[in-house]
């Protein structure tokens, strides 16, 4: 029995000893540039205050890539024009319902905005689209193969809902 003892002392000293090394920071916290995470102990904005961030082609490209996966798509593209996001979607036929396409259109939105949170903005949620849009204004354009405008949806940088035209 003594035996047995004195090894679980040594077990429960070492990990006594252990835990009350720790500092008490979570080990997965990462502070912003500055080295500092924000109150709730969450990395900060990486991006810089009043300046509007950028969108890496990446997050265009990436973004229409997951819309095209879609069967009622043909194709997608996202650009920025004149400080506005354009996105741009052309169904796969004209049999498509209106309304997919416009839930295809709020997707395609909320993609974009998933790939910015690696730019330290906040991504969508379901009380708004993603931070990236308190940035930027947005048109959804769904087009017809020739490029005619058979759809517009409009959000502005102060709404947080698409206006349908």
């Amino acid at each position: 029995m003594k035996k047995l003892l004195f090894p679980l002392c040594i077990i429960l000293l070492l990990t006594f000893s252990i835990g009350c090394s720790r500092t008490g920071k979570p080990d997965n916290i990462v502070p912003d540039k500055n080295g500092v995470p924000d109150k709730n102990g969450v990395p900060g904005n990486n991006a810089t205050p009043g300046k509007t961030p950028e969108i890496k082609e990446e997050a265009f490209a990436g973004s229409a890539s997951i819309i095209e996966k879609y069967e009622e798509i043909k194709d997608a593209k996202a650009y920025i024009e004149n400080n506005k996001i354009i996105l741009q979607l052309v169904p796969a036929n004209k049999d498509v319902p209106k309304e997919k396409i416009r839930e295809i259109g709020v997707s395609f939105l909320k993609a974009l905005s998933g790939y910015t949170v690696n730019e330290g903005l906040k991504g969508p949620s379901d009380e708004t689209y993603g931070e990236i849009y308190d940035h930027y204004d947005v048109e959804i354009l769904i087009k017809e193969e020739n490029g005619t405008v058979i759809e517009k949806g409009v959000k502005t940088k102060k709404e947080n809902k698409i206006n349908w035209q």
